[in-house]
């Protein structure tokens, strides 16, 4: 009951700061930094909102125009509501749940979860995302695959957490956009190609909120580090441009990508975020339960660790549960006496 109220009370000043963002977006933004700030109790969100202050002291942030052309250009609704259910639902109330289970049954949670949903039915993917739920998770990021539209009735189901689709442009309809617009818990992210720009002009058409990603190989180096592909995405308007490295890449490679996305990020130079999709994720898990549990499971069910992937049917979500998968696969170290 008391997390009821502090969400209804939270939501509505986040509703009143985003009415004074379309009139004065830079007095707006550093108004809802604040209020994240006073709300704060965990040391991601307090780290999140500090850096952010630290930010936006730069007058000239391009961030300053990016959140203006958010807020002009997405549902409320949307961005209330997504952004609650990552920072409060999964980053206040999902933490604190993870927390618990990782020091009383001594194994790791990740804090958001991907999934090669590719070919799921309907019931695995709610079966999943319930069992996630109760663990704590409330972050998704669905690699959606050929058939995106059977995800959406689940998604709405489970109005308490966030999904982010990852898409191929092709992939995306007309039915589909105008499917996803009634929900208000997604946001789309647009694979990097072609057909990019032609899909995100129609989705900010209908005011959803949408991101871009690219996957990388080795020889798109320079042009990430290069800030080329911010550059290009800026003319996309996402919200997010969020890189990922492909199956072959070695570890090596990503772990210089990591290091570019994170300078690029602070220049403020572009009027989207640069995400790493693996790195970033991997330092927020590390914040809210300082330690590092990152991990997806693919089309077959089967898990995927980062450069890894287990193939041994006791780590298949089809035929154990996800919290018996993620105990057998991190375990947490015996505390020292």
């Amino acid at each position: 009951m008391k997390n009821d109220v502090r969400r209804v009370l939270i939501e509505s000043m986040i509703r009143r700061t985003l009415d004074d963002m379309k009139e004065n977006p830079g007095r707006g933004t550093r108004n809802l930094i604040d209020l994240g700030m006073n709300f704060a109790k965990g040391r991601f969100q307090q780290q999140f909102f500090h850096e952010a202050q630290e930010m936006l002291e730069n007058e000239s942030s391009a961030y300053y125009p990016m959140v203006q052309d958010i807020v002009t250009h997405v549902d409320n609704d949307r961005l209330l509501t997504f952004g609650m259910n990552i920072g409060y639902n999964s980053c206040t109330i999902g933490a604190k749940t993870i927390r618990q289970i990782e020091a009383e049954k001594r194994f790791d949670v990740p804090w958001a979860l991907t999934l090669e949903t590719n070919g799921w039915s309907a019931g695995q993917l709610d079966s999943v995302i319930a069992q996630g739920e109760v663990l704590g998770i409330h972050t998704w990021q669905l690699f959606t695959g050929e058939s995106p539209l059977r995800h959406l009735p689940v998604i709405s189901s489970h109005e308490n957490s966030a999904f982010i689709l990852f898409m191929r442009p092709q992939t995306i309809s007309r039915q589909f956009i105008s499917e996803a617009s009634e929900l208000t818990n997604v946001m789309i992210a647009v694979g990097y190609g072609e057909e990019t720009g032609e899909i995100c002009e129609f989705l900010r058409h209908e005011k959803l909120l949408y991101s871009v990603y690219f996957s990388y190989r080795a020889e798109d180096l320079p042009f990430i580090a290069s800030g080329n592909l911010f550059d290009a995405a800026d003319e996309f308007h996402p919200a997010f441009t969020a890189v990922f490295p492909r199956p072959e890449c070695p570890e090596m490679l990503y772990s210089r990508v990591h290091e570019f996305i994170n300078k690029i990020r602070h220049s403020q130079n572009y009027r989207t975020i640069p995400w790493d999709l693996l790195g970033d994720n991997r330092a927020v898990d590390g914040i809210i339960t300082e330690s590092t549990c990152t991990a997806g499971f693919d089309k077959n069910g089967c898990l995927i660790k980062p450069f890894e992937k287990k193939e041994a049917p006791e780590y298949n979500l089809f035929e154990h549960t996800l919290a018996d998968i993620l105990k057998l696969a991190f375990p947490r170290k015996a505390a020292a006496h």
